[in-house]
C-alpha cells in the first residue's frame, strides 16, 4: 500500500526507492505503447502540439478552436455523436449548445482544461497518469 504523501517522506530512502520503482514501471509501460501511439494516424492530428502535453506540464496550453474541431471530428468519425460527447463531458446536451459554442469561430472563450483533457483521453491522444509531484 502506498503511504500518504508528506514532506518527511522526501528524506525516506524506502519511499524514494518506491517512487523510483513505480516511475520505472510507468516508463516501461509508456515506452511499450509509444511506437503505436506515435505511428497511429489519429485522424491526421499532430500530437506534438503543446495542447496534447500532459496537463501538469509547464508547456501545456489550451488548444485553438481548430484543434478542438479536429478532435471532435475524429471522435465523430469513429462513431460518437455530439449528443454522446456532450453527455460524456457533462455539458448541456440539449442541442449540444456548449460543444457547438467551443467549435464556433465566433466563440469568445475556449474549451476549459478539464473538458479538453477528457476529449483527448476519449480519443486516445493523451496519456494522463497520477504520479506524485515532488517539487
Amino acid at each position: 500500500m502506498f503511504k500518504p504523501l508528506s514532506i518527511e517522506l522526501l528524506d525516506d530512502e524506502i519511499f524514494s526507492d518506491e517512487i523510483h520503482n513505480r516511475r520505472n514501471v510507468l516508463d516501461k509501460k509508456y515506452k511499450a505503447h509509444l511506437s503505436d501511439y506515435l505511428y497511429s494516424d489519429h485522424g491526421g492530428i499532430d500530437i506534438t502540439l503543446n495542447c496534447y502535453l500532459l496537463p501538469e506540464s509547464d508547456d501545456f496550453e489550451l488548444p485553438p478552436i481548430c484543434e478542438v474541431k479536429k478532435v471532435v471530428d475524429h471522435l465523430l468519425s469513429i462513431g460518437y455523436s455530439k449528443q454522446k460527447l456532450s453527455k460524456f463531458l457533462g455539458i448541456q446536451t440539449d442541442g449540444n449548445r456548449t460543444l457547438n459554442y467551443w467549435l464556433s469561430e465566433n466563440s469568445t472563450r475556449n474549451i476549459n482544461k478539464s473538458n479538453w483533457i477528457l476529449l483527448c483521453q476519449l480519443s486516445g491522444l493523451q496519456f494522463v497518469t497520477a504520479l506524485p509531484i515532488l517539487k
